[in-house]
C-alpha cells in the first residue's frame, strides 16, 4: 500500500515537471513566432551581425553595443548559412540561440534548484515561476545576449 503510494506521488510528480516544462517551451514557441519587432538594442545588434563580417565581429560594435563573440559568430553564421530573404524568416533565425538557450535554461534551472531545494513541491513551485516568468519568457524573443555563451 506505501509502495503504491509512493508510485503515485512520484508518477505526478514526473507528470507535473513533463507539463511545466511543456508549458514553458509553448509559451515561448508563441512568443518565438510572434517575431516581435526589433528596435532599440536588438536592431542594432542585428545591424552589427548584417553589416560586418566574422572578424570584425571580435572587434567593438557600432551604436555602443556588446556582446559575447560566441553569441555573435555563432548568430552570423546561422544567418549566412539560410540567407533568408523573407525579413520574417531572417528575423526568426537572429532570435534561435536565444529561442534555444530560453528553452534549455528550463532544465538548466531545474538541475540546479534541484541541487539546494530538496522538497518536490517547493521544487515544482520555483519551476513553475521560472517557466512563467514574463522577463524569461520574453527573452526567448528577443536577439540579446542574455544566453552568455
Amino acid at each position: 500500500m506505501v509502495k503504491n503510494s509512493l508510485l503515485k506521488r512520484e508518477k505526478f510528480y514526473k507528470l507535473a515537471l513533463i507539463s511545466i516544462f511543456a508549458a514553458g517551451i509553448l509559451l515561448r514557441i508563441f512568443v518565438y513566432c510572434r517575431n516581435i519587432s526589433f528596435w532599440g538594442d536588438a536592431a542594432s545588434i542585428a545591424l552589427n551581425l548584417m553589416n560586418k563580417s566574422y572578424l570584425e565581429l571580435f572587434k567593438g560594435l557600432d551604436y555602443l553595443q556588446v556582446a559575447p563573440p560566441g553569441f555573435l559568430i555563432l548568430s552570423k553564421f546561422i544567418l549566412n548559412i539560410f540567407n533568408p530573404k523573407i525579413d520574417y524568416i531572417r528575423d526568426l533565425l537572429l532570435r534561435f540561440f536565444p529561442f534555444v538557450f530560453s528553452c534549455l535554461s528550463l532544465l538548466v534551472f531545474y538541475k540546479f534548484s534541484k541541487n539546494f531545494i530538496k522538497d518536490k513541491k517547493t521544487l515544482l513551485f520555483a519551476s513553475t515561476l521560472f517557466a512563467f516568468n514574463p522577463c524569461a519568457v520574453l527573452y526567448a524573443a528577443q536577439l540579446k545576449q542574455y544566453s552568455k555563451f
